[in-house]
């Protein structure tokens, strides 16, 4: 009897045992990454705050409301979104974010891409950032009910927003699709995706992960004054860009006639730094033998050759 007891309460252990819960293995822990496989900002170049997405699609061949579209914004606005989710895994490792451009900020695109090259950059928070403009080309064709062909070819620009200039661009090659679904609404997300997947394929180039974009963060207008030909004002930039490496300065003719001249320069670094590179460039040989003299009037520095 006892045995049987015995026996008994042996069964009921186990049966217990079983049906609880068997709490989940600690996770292991995370290996620690190595500080060297972590992209960091290069203290030597600038910081970049934000990256712009600014996207367009020209459509040729029908209108947004045959596509059951109320406007082209309707038709962009996922695509902003998944274009921006890629942006945001792949962000160089000098740039803090991205962020759609859009309501006020296309405002300020719109005013900024009026404003002449080389005048000063306000201090507010698109300053130091980048535009990246996706623009698409897209032909479109009604050939029966819902059965659409589609033709497209794009562009990739990033560009600096202190300075205009391009960093990185891409075309976007042309493609086709002939599009049929049960409704407009099965069409247009076949075209959407298309143009995603057309748009990601040829960012890489453009957007490089583990590679910050190589910029020139300020641009400085310089006026020349003096010079008596066209060569004069050629000599004084060769001299400039070699002389300037430091900053890595790049010029650029802006405006020229017979007696004076306008100069942009890219650079890197503090203001101060350019300012007192110009005040150490005193003489050049051209079409005679010049002595060159630096001033700052406002937000422009001034060159005047004069003859020795």
């Amino acid at each position: 009897m006892r045995l049987l007891l015995f026996l008994l309460l042996l069964v009921v252990s186990a049966v217990a045992i079983g049906e609880t819960e068997v709490p989940p293995a600690p996770a292991a822990p995370e290996a620690p990454v190595a500080a060297d496989a972590v992209p960091k900002a290069d203290p030597a170049k600038p910081f970049l705050p934000r990256i712009y997405l600014v996207s367009d699609v020209t459509l040729r061949g029908a209108e947004w409301a045959q596509l059951n579209l109320s406007e082209k914004a309707s038709f962009l606005a996922p695509l902003d979104q998944v274009w921006l989710k890629w942006l945001k895994e792949n962000l160089p490792p000098t740039v803090n974010d991205a962020q759609v451009c859009q309501d006020a900020c296309l405002a300020y695109y719109k005013q900024w891409l009026e404003r002449p090259e080389g005048q000063p950059v306000a201090e507010d928070e698109y300053r130091d950032g980048l535009w990246l403009v996706v623009s698409f080309d897209l032909g479109a064709l009604l050939a029966s009910q819902n059965r659409w062909k589609f033709n497209w070819e794009g562009r990739l620009v990033l560009i600096d927003v202190n300075t205009k200039k391009i960093i990185q661009s891409g075309e976007i090659p042309k493609e086709t699709l002939v599009s049929r679904g049960p409704d407009q609404k099965e069409v247009n997300s076949q075209l959407a995706s298309r143009l995603y997947r057309s748009a990601v394929g040829n960012l890489p180039p453009v957007i490089r992960k583990n590679q910050p974009p190589v910029r020139h963060a300020r641009v400085g207008l310089v006026s020349i004054s003096g010079n008596r030909n066209l060569g004069d004002v050629l000599n004084l930039m060769e001299k400039l860009q070699q002389e300037g490496r430091k900053l890595s300065l790049v010029t650029q003719l802006d405006a020229f006639t017979q007696k004076e001249a306008t100069l942009l320069c890219f650079y890197q670094g503090e203001e101060k730094r350019f300012t007192d590179f110009l005040s150490q460039v005193k003489e050049l040989n051209s079409s005679g033998r010049y002595r060159l003299v630096h001033f700052v009037d406002g937000d422009t520095h001034s060159l005047k050759f004069q003859a020795n």
